[in-house]
């Protein structure tokens, strides 16, 4: 779109349309951008810089500055009446969107009563939920609900993509620890003891047994081996 000459203009301002025109045709945005901002300053009718507010946001996109782009076009969508124009526009909006925000999606682990809400962002929203056009960078996401510790996550975000986030809360119901079977240690000297009875007692049989014990000097207690 170019910007018409007007009645209410000056031939300077139309001569300036006119250099803006072609610099833009031929890919000199910087040079293009520069005039119609100019031009824009200088305009008294509102049609004339409405047609220029078009131009200079198309400048600022074929120079890839979408973030400076994007809120022009949607101010040009706010002001403009024609649905033609209005709906060429929102095209613009939406196809620049996602090179200017990026997306945060959020999931909640034992917490499913939980809200989260996006620091300096000031939207709250059910988890799990998902935050639409988030400016790059740095963000926390805070989440809390009933009965729940309040959880906080720093999450980085990149225009264009789809940022995860996934909380968990510390007193979710956890299953109760596996059972280790204990193995029973005796005291050392109960266990002497055992043995000291059954060295007697063994003793005892095979006395009872053999009038004249063989075995008898072969057994070893604490007294050592006879």
């Amino acid at each position: 779109m170019t910007v018409e000459a007007s009645p209410g203009q000056s031939e300077s301002f139309d001569s300036g349309v006119v250099q803006a025109t072609a610099h833009f045709k031929a890919q000199r945005f910087e040079d293009a951008l520069r005039v119609f901002r100019s031009l824009r300053s200088s305009a008294t009718d509102d049609s004339a810089r409405l047609r220029l507010q078009w131009n200079i946001a198309r400048s600022l996109e074929e120079l890839g500055r979408y973030p400076e782009a994007l809120p022009i076009f949607e101010d040009y969508a706010k002001a403009v009446e024609d649905p033609v124009r209005s709906s060429r526009a929102q095209a613009k909006i939406e196809a620049l969107s996602p090179k200017v925000y990026g997306v945060i999606s959020v999931s909640c682990v034992g917490g499913s009563s939980a809200k989260v809400t996006l620091e300096k962002h000031g939207t709250t929203i059910p988890c799990p939920g998902v935050f639409e056009r988030v400016a790059p960078g740095l963000w926390v996401v805070i989440a809390e609900g009933e009965k729940l510790d309040r959880q906080r996550q720093v999450v980085t975000v990149k225009a264009g993509q789809t940022s995860p986030a996934t909380i968990t809360f510390k007193n979710m119901t956890a299953p109760p620890p596996a059972q280790v079977a204990q193995k029973r240690v005796w005291p050392w000297y109960v266990g002497g003891a055992v043995l000291l009875a059954t060295g007697a007692v063994t003793a005892w049989a095979l006395s009872q047994d053999d009038p004249a014990p063989v075995h008898r000097g072969r057994l070893c207690l604490e007294n050592g081996c006879d």
